[in-house]
């Protein structure tokens, strides 16, 4: 039997640290690896503005997912609206639909 993983990135957007993303991006091509990336299509969380608003960022992902990484989103804005921690709670918050914070 053949094992098989799934690597998600999660928090993709046009405002992140372009240059860790760069990083794991050339490993990941050097290993022939095509990861699952969750993009903030329209982020709005501040900790996640890390770098210019890269412009390039929506045709790049397009590129990449032509040559078969997989797209998905990851919540719309990435702003937390609960303390709770939802399903899988890591974090003492979650970005639900109820904003109960």
């Amino acid at each position: 039997m053949k094992i098989q993983y799934l690597l998600r990135l999660d928090d993709a957007c046009e405002t992140m640290d372009a240059e860790k993303w760069g990083r794991i991006e050339k490993i990941l091509h050097s290993r022939n690896i095509k990861p699952l990336i969750a993009v903030i299509p329209n982020n709005q969380d501040p900790d996640l503005k890390n770098s210019f608003s890269n412009k390039e960022f929506w045709s790049h992902l397009k590129e990449l997912e032509r040559i078969g990484w997989e797209i998905c989103m990851h919540g719309n804005t990435h702003i937390y609206h609960t303390r709770s921690g939802g399903l899988n709670p890591v974090h003492n918050r979650s970005g639900g639909l109820n904003s109960d914070l």
